[in-house]
């Protein structure tokens, strides 16, 4: 049995397979319980469904002779312009499928569900334009048109999930706040750094609360690359607080200060730090996307005002599908400044009873 004969047989069961294998991976995170039987549930579901919806669709297409022939018996001087648009269609929908999904993945925000409500809501779509064609024909498009319908469902969703679920938080008291910044080895300028804390500043704006900057310390210190990625690294818990002289290094920046303290440094995997072993720190780089010397985005004022809310006492939201300050998923996407009523009256209760910087020395 030659080549295409086998795969003109048995496509449909190919890409039913690595479907399912891109759907079982997705479901690794589901936790055991309820929720880990209504996935398996609708995962037999989902594969019977889509299993029949690509062996009608095709059925009615002839792979070896309008497809695969086309390239074994390729003539740029008698070729089909319809079925050369049609195969390009067929590739462009398969690697535009494919970008996004994998976008999406990277940023955690593909859940299984997502993948799952968006094949069965497209076949049911395509299936349902079939059966009002008054004379429908053989068509590599219905599977291109397939693959489209299930990226923009996937988009569609991921949007619709990402939406709070309740109001945004109202803050009916002015508070102010003051941090000590201190820049290390001048890897800042001043009208950059004036920047991002206004920035961060119109952000905690939108609660009543002013993010203000008591004093700017300009810090020279020798930190070698290990020690930078030190800082952006350990602290998660209080054994890491004394780890290769973590809180050392804190120290010798902010010179044993206990003042509210935001320290810019380079270095490091991760775009800032905050509030780790019980000091009231944050840690904060350029985090911008460029090219060529051309910035496309710069999400480092929207960072620092994260970084703050650390230190403010709010912590990673559990549900990371949703639109949250707290929440990095989303960002590259669209900078959220959401906070949930809860969020803020927490964020209010802990700058009403801290001490007062005074009250530190």
């Amino acid at each position: 049995m030659k080549f295409t004969e086998i795969f003109e047989k048995y496509w449909d069961n190919l890409i039913i397979g690595i479907i399912a294998g891109i759907v079982l991976y997705y479901g690794l995170e589901i936790k055991s319980g309820l929720r880990s039987a209504l996935y398996i549930f609708l995962l037999g579901l989902f594969l019977v469904l889509i299993y029949t919806f690509f062996v009608w669709a095709g059925k009615r297409y002839n792979w070896n002779k309008n497809f695969i022939g086309f390239f074994k018996k390729i003539n740029f001087r008698k070729f089909d312009p319809k079925l050369l648009v049609s195969c390009y269609l067929f590739f462009l929908s398969i690697i535009i499928f494919s970008l996004i999904s994998l976008l999406l993945n990277s940023f955690k925000l593909l859940h299984p569900l997502i993948t799952i409500l968006g094949v069965l809501f497209s076949s049911l779509i395509i299936f349902i334009l079939f059966m009002l064609q008054k004379s429908p024909k053989e068509n590599i498009n219905t599977i291109s048109l397939f693959l489209v319908l299930v990226t923009l469902v996937m988009i569609g969703l991921v949007i619709y999930i990402s939406l709070p679920s309740e109001p945004k938080g109202i803050n009916l008291d002015h508070l102010d706040t003051k941090f000590n910044f201190y820049v290390i080895n001048n890897e800042i300028n001043k009208q950059d750094l004036d920047k991002y804390v206004f920035e961060a500043d119109k952000i905690w704006n939108k609660y009543n609360i002013s993010v203000l900057i008591n004093k700017t310390y300009y810090v020279n210190i020798n930190l070698s690359d290990k020690e930078r990625a030190i800082l952006y690294s350990k602290g998660n818990n209080e054994t890491e607080c004394w780890e290769e002289g973590y809180m050392d290094l804190i120290n010798r920046i902010t010179n044993n200060s206990p003042n509210e303290s935001i320290i810019f440094v380079s270095g490091g995997e991760n775009a800032g730090r905050g509030s780790l072993c019980g000091h009231s720190f944050a840690i904060f780089r350029h985090d911008k996307i460029s090219y060529l010397n051309l910035t496309f985005r710069d999400l480092t004022g929207r960072n620092l005002a994260h970084e703050i809310g650390h230190i403010f006492g709010l912590i990673h939201p559990e549900d990371h599908y949703k639109l949250n300050l707290m929440t990095d998923s989303h960002k590259l996407f669209y900078k959220s400044h959401y906070l949930s009523q809860k969020q803020v009256d927490l964020i209010a209760n802990n700058i009403k009873n801290k001490p007062l910087d005074n009250e530190k020395q």
